[in-house]
């Protein structure tokens, strides 16, 4: 896919408890912005600690970062 990735990273609220997929922040986020795919790292239950490791175990995926969120 050509499109650019943004990758959301947190706990329960990235991931969505409780609502729909079309209804979770990164969904909603591309709703926004076509031009992007978001991509939901989120954990239901991950507090912050927990939402970094989660970035740096997949850091060595993201080839060219604007920004990241977590």
């Amino acid at each position: 896919d050509l499109k650019s990735k943004i990758w959301f990273f947190g706990g329960s609220t990235i991931w969505g408890t409780s609502v729909s997929d079309e209804n979770t922040i990164p969904s909603l986020s591309s709703d926004l912005n076509h031009n992007f795919q978001p991509v939901n790292f989120g954990e239901s239950g991950y507090n912050s600690g927990q939402a970094l490791n989660r970035l740096i175990e997949n850091i060595d995926k993201i080839k060219f970062v604007k920004k990241i969120y977590v």
